[in-house]
């Protein structure tokens, strides 16, 4: 069996990261289930999985429809799988003409009205998406895509709620989240590397991603300076994905005349695996206050779970789900106080009360779906 997998700019940088860590663990996976597999991106330099096929540059506009369908009709693909966003009605007409089997995958969040108005208030383009996701549902976006994917994989309970909601029918939607690493689950919240000037009277809350306002750096700075003054023993470590960037350039700016400047630590650039892991054992909690969800499913929370430590985040499109049942907690998001005293609450708790945090979080990945698993369930969904 042929599958085929369309995917905007997948390339070499970026397979450690949602939406094209989805991408890549999977195809690395299907070979070995018999599936012939070839990915299609826009991008150049593209990640090379084992058996499988890339066709890079490849043209992911409506503009270029036809040349795009040539192209995949050479494949003579069974099966198609197919990223599907807002503006996904202006591939109606291709969808309908590929002949194989289209499987819809969501690679980002269904944003709502709560979306636009953060995005609105907080200035950030991603309003334009927002906006967009609130056009596509009044025109009927999930009977028409309905129409045209025999299925569609969503990675959150929210996303699947959202697509019901639309009238995506129940059997069609299949819940596949993004599979963990095979990290040491240890729950042990012993400070396993260098933690700079900190003492272990010290609380860590540690952020890890880009530092730009979308992923709400200027949020936790806010938040982080109201619980300072609550909590003297309190750190903030920045775990900056990247470097030199004018989102960093920003960050050292803002970290300069920040009231507890002294008590900021920035660590720059890509960090191996291993060095990510060791920083979270190091830290008390993660902080990860999302303004909006640029892909769905972060895999960083599950990287907190794996080590047992809890993490902050927001209400934004698909979070509270990651951090039910005791894993953490949700606050308003553009709200510093809120979460200010979030971040209070987490560093005052009782020791008892935090111990019962990360076994919920080591709980949930122990019942969690490694990629192995994740990739046999999509599997058999293609074969369908």
């Amino acid at each position: 069996m042929h599958f085929a997998i369309v995917s905007y700019g997948f390339y070499q940088g970026n397979t450690r990261l949602q939406p094209w860590r989805y991408v890549y663990e999977m195809a690395c996976r299907l070979p070995k289930k018999g599936f012939e597999t070839t990915i299609l991106t826009d991008k150049e330099n593209a990640a090379q999985p084992r058996d499988v096929k890339v066709i890079e540059g490849v043209p992911i506009t409506p503009m270029a429809s036809p040349r795009l369908l040539r192209q995949i009709k050479t494949l003579s693909p069974d099966v198609i799988f197919w990223p599907l966003g807002p503006r996904s009605f202006a591939f109606l007409p291709l969808l309908s003409r590929l002949g194989g089997k289209v499987v819809g995958y969501l690679p980002g969040p269904v944003l709502g009205w709560a979306d636009f108005q953060a995005a609105w208030k907080a200035r950030l383009g991603e309003w334009r998406e927002a906006a967009a996701w609130l056009i596509a549902r009044r025109l009927g976006w999930g009977a028409a895509m309905a129409k045209c994917c025999a299925e569609l994989v969503v990675m959150s309970q929210w996303n699947k709620q959202m697509l019901l909601a639309m009238g995506v029918p129940d059997e069609r939607i299949h819940f596949i989240p993004a599979g963990r690493d095979p990290l040491p689950v240890s729950g042990n919240s012993g400070k396993l590397c260098d933690k700079g000037t900190e003492s272990n009277e010290d609380k860590i809350a540690l952020f890890m991603g880009w530092p730009t306002r979308v992923r709400g750096i200027d949020l936790l700075l806010d938040s982080f300076a109201i619980a300072k003054r609550k909590c003297p023993h309190l750190r903030l470590v920045i775990l900056a994905r990247g470097e030199g960037s004018s989102a960093h350039q920003a960050l050292y700016r803002r970290v300069a005349s920040h009231p507890a400047k002294a008590h900021i630590r920035i660590i720059e650039g890509f960090l191996s695996p291993e060095e990510v892991r060791l920083h979270i054992e190091a830290c008390d909690f993660g902080v990860l206050p999302f303004l909006l969800v640029p892909a769905d499913r972060p895999l960083s929370f599950l990287e907190f779970f794996a080590a047992g430590k809890p993490v902050i985040t927001t209400d934004a499109a698909g979070l509270p789900e990651l951090v039910a049942d005791g894993r953490g907690l949700a606050s308003k998001r553009g709200n510093p106080r809120e979460m200010a005293k979030a971040i209070v609450d987490l560093t005052t708790e009782s020791a008892e009360r935090m111990e019962e945090r990360c076994g919920a979080g080591v709980d949930f990945i122990r019942r969690y779906p490694d990629w192995d698993s994740c990739a046999a369930e999509f599997a058999a969904i293609i074969r369908c």
